[in-house]
């Protein structure tokens, strides 16, 4: 509920207990549905050492004011419910509020709105709440007390010696200082803490007793007081304790009772409760405890403290302490006087009514002494409140109250204070009621909720609906019950017959008879409610109910129609369609519309013609039914009042024209003798020709005798034995046939651009267009290709043709187009484009070291010129600022670039661009961290994977992406012999570390031989070394043969080739030497089986060849044609061969050259095998010291090795899954190498384990090295990368 001027009245009723009531009555309520007033929970507090806690168990804090600035004490308020506004109050000053500055802050973070103490000091020191506040109400908060912490100086006046007999008592006193929070208090003889027994006690302000001395008592004592908030600890000045003599005989002494409760003890309810006796005596006195008359609730009653927790009024009454030893006893005695802080003793209990029901609420205050209370709304007292020092004229202002609105009553008994609101309503009543109890020790309250649930209501009316005849429609409708009472839905007619059941009502095929009212009934088993609607289904108008025609009397070229509209159907009627037809006419024609409230109209109507009419009415769902009219209307004859439609000429031969036009229809001939007057003149002159159409049909005449594309004016006119159509009418003109241009564009002009070429040129005269120009056609033609012509609009003399490509030569000419075609070309113009801007490089790649990086790119996909080289940029990235930039220009054709000399660990902006002549392409940009400084990691042992043949071996190994990298690997690798004592030297294998797959081949291994390799990873920071790894070669196990190497079944083919080279060799000199005639018959025959395809390429034309004839003599030829079925022969044929008559030669028809040929072949292949098996028998293991040794002379990085028996690395240019380029710039082995050579010319029939990725090929490194302490080995060799 919101507090405002629509407050009735507030009320206090002062008892002789002196209690309060307090409430707040309001005619309205300003709750709505999902919005309540702001709900404080609490107060949490935060101090300056990280100390949190709920204010329901503490309301007190000491906060320390050394700890500034930084030091963080927070309060915040914990709302719950929507809150417009939270402000902070001191020391109840409601009026003013604390405003941020110097010693405050305000303002909200994740768990809620804080107040934030700045600088602690005194003026901070008081009691704080808040109060919450939305547009229905306000809430406040509890009181926090908040005060600094102190401690004052010790008052010291000297260290004190006393001088004690034996079983003597003592007490010391501490005299703590004043200390904020109260200190804690210790006592420690000579540095060692005093325990506390039944023998040693101490008060709770601190002062020491010993009943009966004994000898450990001796020595220095000193009482310590700490400050907890503070942290500081003071003690006391000294006091020494000493023993006099000792006497023979220590006299006893009954107890006497040195420390005691007082006579009258206050108690709190629901706190712990201490009593403390401290007697002396010799013996020592035993202390016990009993409640006069009762029962001790504490287990402890045998000890000198007697403690009870959770202090209740049934605990209440006379206690005594007891101190009792061998001589005797005391006692004392403490009345507890019972104190409560103020509480609600019965728990408010929340109400659920429904309007016009009653609720009741009741407020049982308890507490000592008896507290106030008053009724608050969302935790605020009303305002304004009613006081008067006049007890019962305040209970009659009260009931004076009640009256004005008899709803409300307050009524009160002995203990508590009963509310009733009589037939309560959901706007005004629904919140939440406290009873707020008070006295002297605190205050408490209790909190009940009334809840007004709403009857039966239609939260979702049916809303009126519209549809059209035949589709589905459907009404809604949602209703609420309070308390989840059972609801039923149903749908009624507007006859009250039950229709439907649930939240939606459909008809799925609505028609005419569907309109009306229908009801959405809710019904619960204590009300119902309803709500009404309409349905309203249309449809299309009914039939017109009559139309009539009659010839209009003073004007007979019109009719006039007049009708009566049928049913709307629903919908209103927006206009009529009238439509008619001839006896002339097989279908309707539109002949005029009218609109929705017009019920006649005239209608314009050709001579000669009998009509018949009929009409339909239209509105927005559709047209009725035609009805045709009573009667039909003739028309006198008369002159056609129309002239044919749509006149035009032209020509598809420049000597002719043709004249169209539309035909008209019988029911415009207006009467008998129907034909068109055609009449034609050149533009320009005034004498017209003509000639009649007799044929209405006929919709063309022919001109003949023009000139190209010649001018002409045209006009046709409808006529009939009663006269012309209309002689107004206006003239058209006309062409003859066009022909194509006949001349060229003249001056043409090309300015080229990287990607276009503007064209320019000179328009040719009119007499040479012959026709209409269309376009005109730029063409343009590269080296290459002839590109897409252009069009180009024919005005103005200019165009620019695009797409071209930057620094192309291309060939340009124009031509213009019209109907006809294109006209003659220009002359054409050659130009060349400039260069242009390169596109992106492709597959631009990074790999990042510690102290270098390496860049792999590809060329742009479109060079767009003649490309320069690459530019590329790099910067060391420092925060948002790029530190000093290093760029390098690299020339055409070089794909990769490694930068040195970097800073390990940072952030690099890297750019690369493309460049021609002209200027540079478009940047790439990427940013690459570099691996951080340090040794490398060494290779994983388990990662590394191997893979042997009978001489070789690949070693394959990945690192970690993360860590310092290394800049280069070396593979040591030795024979590991077991029976040997001596361990062979190293050799050695290296790549660089930007190799990817890190991959090492080594060669010239022993058959079957276990071999130790071990993997460094170096960089300038250091080198770590992995595990040994054992491999072991296949083979037997004997040393690698000097055999060759050739596997036998190379060997084999190569003998298998020459053999059959040989046999064909011997065929042809055997066919040679052949001689004389042979049976032409079976040659053809042979020849034909022989050339079937060729039968068929030449559409069963057969070429037979006949060779070794004689010269200048007659032959018989039969051709045999043959198939599975038979064999059919032609005619003879007699042939005569040319020549003297001489008899052709019996030497070889095979030309020499022929023979020559296969001599070289066989030569070659001889050779071939020699060769072959020279260096199969080149044997052994080669010494490979003194090329090495040569090799340290270079500078491997400046220039790799390229000598006699060296290799170039084969180094990857890209690093992405692209295709890779070959390997480029190989050169020559030298003497006894190939750099073709691979593990399989010495695998020994393994050499299928290594394919073309996993081979040896072309990965020879040039960078072999050799222990350089070990040159001595006569250990050869070959090395693999």
């Amino acid at each position: 509920m919101r507090f405002n001027a629509d407050i009735i009245g507030c009320f206090m009723m002062i008892s002789q207990r002196t209690f309060v009531a307090v409430i707040l009555l309001l005619t309205s309520s300003q709750i709505g549905h999902g919005l309540a007033p702001p709900d404080i929970t609490g107060l949490k507090v935060a101090l300056g050492g990280g100390f949190d806690v709920d204010l329901d168990s503490s309301r007190s804090y000491v906060l320390d004011s050394r700890n500034q600035p930084g030091y963080e004490s927070k309060i915040w308020c914990m709302v719950e419910g929507e809150v417009s506004e939270v402000t902070w109050y001191f020391n109840e000053e409601q009026t003013k509020p604390i405003e941020s500055n110097a010693e405050y802050y305000i303002s909200k973070d994740n768990i809620g709105y804080f107040l934030q103490i700045l600088y602690v000091n005194k003026t901070v020191e008081g009691s704080y709440h808040c109060e919450a506040e939305n547009s229905l109400g306000k809430a406040m908060s509890q009181y926090v007390n908040v005060s600094i912490a102190f401690i004052d100086t010790y008052n010291k006046e000297g260290s004190l010696i006393k001088t004690m007999n034996y079983k003597e008592y003592l007490k010391l006193d501490c005299h703590p200082p004043a200390s904020n929070p109260a200190p804690i208090i210790t006592w420690k003889n000579n540095e060692k803490d005093v325990p506390i027994d039944e023998r040693v006690q101490m008060d709770p302000t601190g002062n020491l007793y010993i009943s009966d001395l004994i000898a450990s008592d001796a020595g220095s004592y000193n009482c310590y007081v700490k400050n907890q908030v503070l942290g500081q600890t003071l003690y006391s000045d000294e006091i020494s304790i000493g023993f006099g003599e000792n006497p023979t005989e220590v006299p006893t002494r009954k107890p006497v009772l040195v420390y005691k409760p007082k006579a009258t003890t206050i108690a709190m309810r629901k706190t712990n409760l201490k009593l403390q006796c401290i007697a002396q005596g010799n013996p020592t006195p035993s202390i016990r405890w009993e409640k006069v008359g009762g029962t001790i609730k504490s287990t402890t009653t045998d000890e000198p403290v007697l403690e009870i927790s959770n202090f209740e009024l049934s605990d209440v009454g006379t206690y005594r302490c007891i101190a009792q030893n061998s001589e005797g006893s005391a006692n004392a005695v403490t009345n507890i006087v019972f104190e409560a802080a103020p509480y609600v003793g019965v728990e408010m209990v929340n109400k659920e009514v429904v309007p016009g029901e009653t609720a009741v609420f009741t407020c049982d205050p308890q507490g000592a002494p008896e507290p106030q209370f008053n009724w608050l709304e969302n935790g605020m007292k009303p305002s304004p409140i009613c006081i008067s020092p006049d007890f019962e004229n305040i209970f009659f202002s009260f009931e004076i109250k009640i009256v004005a609105d008899s709803r409300y009553a307050i009524s009160k008994n002995e203990t508590s204070s009963v509310l009733t609101i009589g037939s309560v309503s959901i706007t005004g009543d629904s919140g939440t009621y406290t009873c707020n109890v008070d006295n002297q020790f605190g205050n408490d309250e209790g909190t009940g909720t009334l809840t007004v649930l709403q009857r039966t209501v239609i939260t979702e009316k049916p809303s009126p609906q519209e549809v059209q005849a035949g589709n589905p429609v459907t009404l809604n409708c949602k209703a609420n019950a309070y308390s989840g009472a059972p609801l039923v839905i149903t749908w009624e007619d507007d006859e009250g017959t039950q229709v439907g059941q649930g939240n939606k009502f459909t008809i799925k095929d609505s028609t005419l008879e569907d309109s009306g009212q229908y009801t959405c009934v809710a019904t619960t088993d204590l009300d119902e409610v309803r709500a009404s609607t309409t349905i309203t289904v249309q449809d299309k108008p009914g039939p017109l109910a009559r139309v009539s025609a009659v010839l209009d009397t003073l004007n007979e070229d019109m009719v006039s129609i007049e009708w009566e509209p049928g049913p709307e159907h629903n919908s209103p009627i927006t206009s009529f369609v009238i439509q008619s037809k001839t006896e002339f006419d097989s279908q309707w024609s539109d002949a005029g519309n009218a609109e929705e409230n017009q019920l006649s109209k005239k209608i314009d109507v050709d001579p000669g013609n009998t009509y018949t009419f009929r009409m339909a009415a239209v509105n927005k769902i559709g047209t009725s039914d035609f009805v045709v009219s009573s009667s039909s209307v003739v028309t006198p004859s008369g002159p056609p009042r129309v002239n044919p439609k749509n006149v035009a000429g032209s020509g598809k031969t420049p000597d002719t024209m043709t004249i169209t036009w539309d035909k008209m229809e019988r029911s415009q001939h207006g009467g008998d003798g129907f034909k068109y007057f055609v009449m034609w003149r050149r533009t320009g002159e005034d004498k017209w020709m003509n000639a009649t159409i007799d044929n209405y049909e006929t919709t063309s005449y022919v001109v003949e005798g023009t000139t190209t594309y010649e001018s002409f004016d045209i006009k046709v006119i409808a006529v009939n034995n009663a006269g012309k159509g209309p002689e107004d009418e206006a003239v058209v003109i006309g062409h003859a046939g066009e022909a194509k241009p006949g001349a060229a564009p003249a001056d043409v002009v090309v300015t080229p651009s990287p990607d276009s070429i503007r064209v320019n040129w000179t328009a040719i005269p009119k007499d040479k267009e012959n026709g209409k120009l269309l376009n005109t056609k730029i063409f343009v033609k590269s080296d290459s290709k002839q590109e897409p012509s252009m069009s180009c609009p024919v005005e103005p003399t200019s165009c620019e043709y695009s797409g071209v490509k930057p620094n192309t030569k291309y060939e340009v000419y124009v031509r213009l187009e019209n109907s006809k075609g294109l006209g003659p070309s220009s002359n054409s113009v050659f130009t060349t484009t400039p260069e242009g801007a390169p596109s992106k490089v492709m597959n631009f790649m990074l790999n990042a070291l510690s102290d270098a990086m390496k860049m792999t790119w590809r060329d742009p996909e479109k060079s767009n010129g003649v490309l320069q080289g690459f530019t590329i940029t790099y910067a060391k990235i420092n925060g948002q600022v790029s530190g000093e930039v290093t760029a390098q220009n690299v020339s055409a054709n070089t794909y990769e670039y490694i930068a040195e000399d970097l800073d390990p660990g940072e952030l690099y902006s890297i750019k690369i661009c493309a460049y021609t002549n002209a200027e540079s392409g478009e940047e790439i940009k990427r940013e690459q961290r570099l691996r951080p400084a340090g040794s490398p990691g060494a290779v994983d042992s388990n990662s590394v994977d191997t893979e042997t043949t009978n001489n070789g071996a690949s070693i394959v190994w990945k690192t970690s992406d993360e860590g310092p990298a290394a800049t280069k690997f070396v593979v040591r690798y030795r024979k590991k012999d077991d029976e040997s004592n001596k361990e062979p030297e190293y050799m050695e294998e290296e790549i660089s570390g930007f190799e990817d797959p890190l991959r090492v081949n080594l060669r010239d291994l022993e058959e079957g031989t276990k071999y130790e390799v071990i993997i460094d990873a170096i960089n300038n920071d250091g080198t770590t070394s992995s595990d040994p790894i054992i491999i072991t070669t296949s083979g037997t196990g004997t040393s690698k043969s000097d055999k060759a190497s050739i596997q036998p079944w190379v060997i084999a083919m190569i003998c298998i080739i020459l053999l059959l080279v040989l046999i064909l060799l011997l065929l042809c000199f055997i066919r040679s030497q052949k001689g004389g005639k042979y049976n032409g018959r079976l040659k053809s025959n042979l020849i034909y089986s022989g050339h079937l395809f060729s039968a068929f390429l030449y559409r069963y034309e057969v070429l037979v060849n006949l060779r070794d004839l004689e010269e200048g003599t007659e032959y018989e030829v039969i051709i045999d044609a043959i198939n599975n079925d038979g064999t059919t022969s032609s005619d003879p044929i007699i042939i005569r061969t040319s020549g003297t008559g001489t008899t052709k030669s019996d030497k070889a028809s095979i030309q020499p050259w022929v023979i020559a040929m296969i001599c070289i072949i066989l030569l070659l292949v001889l050779i071939l095998l020699l060769l072959c098996f020279i260096r199969s028998q080149k044997g052994g293991k080669y010494n490979v010291s003194d090329k090495e040794d040569a090799l340290r002379q270079l500078d491997l990085e400046a220039a790799p090795l390229k000598d006699q028996n060296g290799f170039n690395e084969y180094s990857p240019t890209d690093d992405s899954c692209e295709e890779k380029d070959p390997l480029k710039n190989l050169e020559s082995a030298g003497n006894d190498e190939s750099d073709s050579d691979s593990l399989a010319d010495y695998a020994d029939g393994n050499a299928d384990q290594f394919n073309e990725d996993g081979s040896f090929i072309n990965e020879y490194g040039d960078n072999r090295r050799r222990n350089p302490d070990k040159e001595s080995s006569n250990a050869a060799y070959n090395t693999f990368v």
